[in-house]
């Protein structure tokens, strides 16, 4: 079956950021099919994913959770945070999982849902260091000033304001994501300013109101 000239757009920004709540937004109002790359990352840390045995190969048997079996995301962090080149071994593999998986998932779409959809959302942080870019058709991201960056992941995560700040030195500054973007959504104001910018991406990419 022929594949579908569905759009895929690959939408990234740092964390906390805000770019999950426009992809749902875009779900919502657009009928925009949504791809998480956050949700997929955590369910490779399942036991029985593709990714499982190799993540325990290299950070060892200490990352699995003595209840569920899976691998703790809080241990992992405690290692991966602490240690750059821990955190380069985590995005290596994992990012080869979550890159695979998210191909079947917009083939699968295009091949057999292409109607249902206006078009593909893939939605992850990793998005432009990663061969996902080669997936999607147009780039966009959403930026925000660091400080609410920083409120937002505390209130969300429940994390501490050091662990925080190590997760957002790990990434890239606002200026590097914009050099790489076609489209620049701004969040440091409200959410009806935040969807009228995504209003006005909708009509410029003839997406379909589902309102």
């Amino acid at each position: 079956m022929k594949q579908s000239k569905l759009l895929v757009i690959g939408m990234t920004g740092n964390s906390g950021s805000g770019k999950s709540t426009v992809a749902t937004y875009f779900k919502d109002a657009y009928n925009v099919n949504v791809i998480d790359g956050d949700k997929i990352g955590h369910q490779m840390l399942e036991k029985d994913s593709p990714a499982f045995d190799e993540l325990v190969q290299q950070f060892g048997e200490g990352v699995i959770d003595d209840v569920t079996g899976h691998i703790s995301r809080e241990k992992l962090r405690s290692i991966v945070f602490a240690d750059s080149k821990q955190l380069s071994a985590l995005d290596r593999i994992s990012h080869y999982h979550i890159c695979k998986f998210i191909f079947n998932q917009i083939h699968e779409i295009k091949t057999y849902q292409s109607l249902k959809y206006s078009a593909i959302i893939v939605d992850a942080v990793k998005l432009l260091e990663s061969d996902l870019i080669h997936y999607t058709d147009t780039i966009w991201v959403v930026i925000s000033d660091i400080e609410k960056r920083k409120e937002r992941l505390l209130n969300r995560d429940g994390l501490s304001i050091e662990a925080i700040e190590k997760r957002l030195a790990s990434q890239w500054k606002n200026k590097e994501y914009i050099e790489r973007a076609d489209e620049i959504i701004s969040n440091d104001t409200n959410l009806d300013e935040l969807f009228k910018a995504c209003d006005a991406l909708a009509v410029k990419y003839n997406l379909q109101s589902s309102l």
